[in-house]
Order: C-alpha cells, then sequence, then structure tokens
C-alpha cells in the first residue's frame, strides 16, 4: 500500500513538470523612460508604421560660437588669398559669459539682417551689428570677438583728443567702412559724427542695417562711394572670403607689372562696378579723425582731401600702409609719406610707434614690402600743445 502511494506521487509530480514546461513564461514588463521633452513623444503612424512627432519641434537655434582663441589672424592686407573662415571646421568653445548672438529666429533680429547675423558687441556701450557670419573675415572675427580688431584703437585715440581739447561730439572720416565696425563703434562710444565711406552693395546693406537699428541716422553720413582722387566709374575686386581685401582697378588705367600681380591674384575674385568721389566733395569742416583702409587707395583718397587738409584741417590720420596695393593703384608708397609731410603731419609707425623720417624712409618702405602697417599721423597743431604728446595720444 505504502509503495503504491509513492508511486501515485511520483508521477503526480511528473505531470506537474511536463505540463509547467509547456506554458511560456511571461517577460517582465518593459519600462520606457520618460522623455526629456514632451514635444518629442513619439507615436507610431497608423499609415507609414514610422514615429512621428507628436506636436511640433521647437524652432532650431544656429550654433553662432565662434572660432577658438588660438584661431590665427587673416590679415584683410594679405598678400595671398585669405582662408574663408567655415564654421564647421572650427572647434567649438564654450561661450563666455553675457555672451550674446541673436540669430534671425530672435524677435529682436532687425527683419533686413535676415540675409546675415546679427551679432551685440562686447564693447560698453554695447551696439548691434549686421554681419555675414562666418563666411566673411571681418564678420567672423566681430562674431568671435564682439569687436574688429583694426577698430580696436581708435576709440580711445579719439577720447584722448577729445578730453585733451573739450570736444564732446568729434568729427570722424571713415574710407574703407565695410560693414560699419569702426563707423557704429566710434557713433555709440564717442558720440562722434561718422563720414563713412564704402562703394560694395553688400557691406552698405549690411551697414544701413546697423544705422538704423542703432538709431544712428543723425551721426553716420553714409556715402556708397569710394573715396578717389576724380569722380569716376570703377571697378572693384572683392575676395570671396573677405570682403575687406577689396581692391579698385580703374578701367581706362594702364596696368604695369604691380597691377597685373593684383589682377592675376584677383581673377577668382566677384567684381563690380562702383563710383568714386572726391572727399572734399562731401566734408566740408574740420576733421578731428581720419582712419583709411583701402587697399592701396590711401593715396588718392588723400589726393581727394587736399582742400579739407588745407582749409578745415584734420588732427590725426590713421592709415593703412601697403607698399604692394599702394603700387598696384600707381602710386608711390614715399608719395603718401610726402603728401603728410607738405600738410604737417608728423608720421609714426603704429605698429611700434619709431617716428618716421625723411632721411629713414627709404628703409622703412623696404621693412614694410613684406609686411604692411598702419601709419598714424598727427597734425602740427596738437603736437605744439604743451599738454598734449605722443604718449596721450596713442597710448
Amino acid at each position: 500500500m505504502r509503495s503504491r502511494s509513492v508511486l501515485l506521487l511520483l508521477a503526480l509530480v511528473t505531470f506537474a513538470l511536463v505540463f509547467c514546461s509547456q506554458i511560456p513564461l511571461k517577460s517582465p514588463e518593459r519600462i520606457v523612460p520618460k522623455p526629456r521633452h514632451p514635444s518629442r513623444t513619439l507615436i507610431s503612424s497608423s499609415s507609414k508604421g514610422l514615429a512621428q512627432p507628436q506636436e511640433p519641434l521647437p524652432p532650431k537655434w544656429e550654433d553662432k560660437r565662434g572660432p577658438t582663441a588660438s584661431q590665427p589672424d587673416f590679415p584683410s592686407h594679405a598678400g595671398t588669398l585669405a582662408p574663408t573662415l567655415a564654421p564647421r571646421l572650427q572647434p567649438r568653445t564654450p561661450r563666455p559669459r553675457n555672451h550674446v548672438v541673436l540669430t534671425r529666429h530672435d524677435p529682436r533680429v532687425p527683419p533686413e539682417c535676415a540675409g546675415g547675423v546679427f551679432h551685440w558687441s562686447s564693447t560698453q556701450p554695447k551696439y548691434g551689428l549686421c554681419t555675414h557670419g562666418y563666411g566673411d573675415v571681418v564678420s567672423s572675427f566681430f562674431l568671435r570677438d564682439g569687436f574688429w580688431r583694426d577698430c580696436q584703437p581708435l576709440p580711445p585715440l579719439l577720447a584722448r583728443l577729445q578730453k585733451g581739447f573739450d570736444v564732446k561730439n568729434p568729427t570722424v572720416v571713415d574710407v574703407g567702412a565695410n560693414i560699419g565696425s569702426c563707423a557704429v563703434w566710434l557713433a555709440v562710444s564717442n558720440h562722434a559724427k561718422v563720414f563713412a565711406f564704402e562703394p560694395m552693395s553688400l557691406n552698405l546693406e549690411m551697414l544701413r542695417v546697423s544705422i538704423q537699428f542703432n538709431g544712428l541716422e543723425d551721426d553716420i553720413v553714409l556715402i556708397p562711394s569710394g573715396a578717389a582722387d576724380i569722380n569716376s566709374s570703377q571697378v572693384l575686386y572683392s575676395e570671396h572670403g573677405n570682403l575687406g581685401n577689396s581692391v579698385i582697378m580703374r578701367s581706362s588705367q594702364n596696368h604695369g607689372p604691380a597691377q597685373q600681380d593684383v589682377l592675376k591674384r584677383a581673377r577668382q575674385w566677384g567684381t563690380q562696378t562702383i563710383t568714386t568721389q572726391l572727399i572734399d566733395d562731401t566734408v566740408k569742416e574740420h576733421v578731428h579723425l581720419m582712419k583709411l583702409d583701402c587697399q592701396g587707395c590711401e593715396y588718392k583718397a588723400l589726393l581727394g582731401a587736399r582742400a579739407l587738409l588745407k582749409t578745415h584741417g584734420v588732427d590725426i590720420v590713421r592709415t593703412e600702409f601697403d607698399p604692394s596695393f599702394l603700387r598696384a593703384q600707381g602710386d608711390s608708397p614715399l608719395s603718401l609719406l610726402e603728401l603728410l609731410w607738405e600738410h604737417q603731419f608728423t608720421i609714426y609707425d603704429g605698429m611700434n610707434q619709431h617716428l618716421i623720417t625723411r632721411e629713414g624712409a627709404a628703409q622703412f618702405i623696404e621693412q614694410k614690402e613684406k609686411q604692411a602697417t598702419d601709419l598714424v599721423a598727427i597734425s602740427k597743431g596738437i603736437l605744439l600743445r604743451n599738454d598734449i604728446t605722443w604718449d596721450d595720444v596713442i597710448h
């Protein structure tokens, strides 16, 4: 009897094991993580079986961070083609505090700047500037630093002049205004009246927007022409990716070796027919600061300002000095120095602050054949003031 009970128990256990092995075990419920953004919850599409957003995604903000601080400088007067700063090739760095870049999605951006990139300056007081974006050298540096490096010496230079002569609203002539990096800065920080000469249509579009946005219609007089010694139509060659590197070549000019060299390099550049005019036709008042940066047209621009220099006077001239570009215009580098000396200017090398004399002019020009510089010419009237020195003006 006992053996029969044991056999029955074993049969029941065997049956139970066989029965349970035929039932599939239920897998544990899959835990779906909660989405981080409610607008990105995915639902299955009944038509195509694809995942679709439940509601429209928020607008995508463009990444406008600039290149790193180790990015090398690309001078606008470079003899070779300066590389285009493509944002996708630049390493990314965290934005500093208070570094605000407005994109076209921001309601504070002027609608007229929809074709460019709007950016606040890092200077005080702040101003907004409409730029070409990272495809242009000047705009790229402004987006990275909040100012254009060639303009940096000008506000303190003009401020010291204002303090020494008690000038509240100085007058400035800006030849080669580009997108307004210097003109807008001086109008905002120094309350200056600026005569801005800029012939290129693309730069003019950006500059007009910036003038209107900052409320500077009464402070900046925009002249949509290049400054020269004659009123005429000329051809402007502009480097792609560096619109600040634009060279004026007269159509009627007999091109010598220097001009042919520039034309050879500019063969792939964009061209535009522009107008040029004399500074004397527009500016008929005393000028406290004249800035010249027009890739070799500086001498001809000063020739067109002879009446201004003689009659009304200019306190300080800060001009680019590139012998190769001057020769490309058919001008001698020495002629530019002689013209400034003729009007009683004392000339200094803006790079090392050395005095330039007639005796050392030839050696100075030879030194600058491969490395251009800026000249700072100070009028005799300022240097005769006992309380105004070179150190006060330049430092």
